[in-house]
């Protein structure tokens, strides 16, 4: 039978070298949490900077699947708020991580350190420079198209990535009619915008003249002028921003 002065004698040892252990890992913990912290690994997701403007920068991340998505993905964090790190922070944990070994093709706006020499940083400079600016890069970079279509149920989601002259967007207009099925309520020249009201008789067509110049309308059936009254037919000349407004029964 052990001996019970022994056996107090180590189970006293026992605690205290237990207790000294407890000791050494909260010293432990002080010094790398509290006295002298390390810092976090943040943004550790390979990257490249594909593009800069002052302390701008737009970042790359580097595949790590065969194929990446055609499709870019664009973050852009709050300015002078969200640091860039904020999406990559820990191994494992990072949503810029989840993302690149999914496939997709990402790209990041760094802001930089906003200081008081951005202080005349506007709006009007960001939307309308800065950001077109990284868009056209991450294009020509990712040689993504600038539309993308897909289809929601019986719905369509339309993307378009560029800005371009005045005549793509008439016949972005013209194509996206007739992809939706919509004609035009009149046919009239460019820059007469036609909208229609109607109640259960008559129907009533507003056209507005957004030149600075007369544009003439033909009419090839006898239209009436709701304003004046007056019956007529073939050519119109609608004066400069002048409205017409015209009505008919329903049949």
């Amino acid at each position: 039978m052990a001996d019970p002065m022994t056996q107090a004698y180590d189970m006293t040892r026992a605690m205290q070298e237990e207790a000294l252990k407890n000791t050494q890992r909260w010293n432990n913990w002080v010094d790398a949490f509290v006295v002298n912290p390390a810092d976090p690994p943040m943004g550790m997701t390979p990257k490249d900077v594909v593009w800069k403007r002052g302390k701008i920068q737009l970042y790359r991340y580097q595949a790590q699947t065969a194929q990446r998505h055609p499709i870019p993905y664009f973050i852009v964090p709050w300015l002078g708020i969200s640091r860039p790190y904020v999406l990559d922070m820990l191994p494992g944990h990072s949503m810029i991580e989840f993302l690149v070994q999914h496939g997709y093709d990402v790209y990041m706006l760094d802001w930089g350190v906003i200081a008081e020499e951005d202080k005349h940083l506007g709006c009007a400079e960001i939307v309308y420079t800065i950001m077109p600016r990284a868009i056209d890069r991450i294009l020509e970079t990712s040689n993504a198209p600038a539309i993308t279509l897909n289809e929601y149920g019986s719905g369509k989601a339309i993307y378009l990535g560029t800005m371009s002259h005045q005549f793509f967007y008439y016949d972005l207009v013209v194509w996206l009619r007739q992809l939706s099925g919509i004609h035009p309520l009149l046919k009239v020249p460019d820059m007469v915008e036609v909208s229609m009201r109607q109640n259960e008789t008559n129907k009533i067509y507003f056209l507005l003249n957004h030149q600075n110049s007369p544009v003439r309308i033909s009419f090839f059936k006898p239209m009436h002028d709701f304003l004046t009254g007056k019956t007529f037919t073939g050519n119109y000349d609608l004066p400069p921003h002048g409205v017409l407004v015209l009505d008919e029964p329903i049949v």
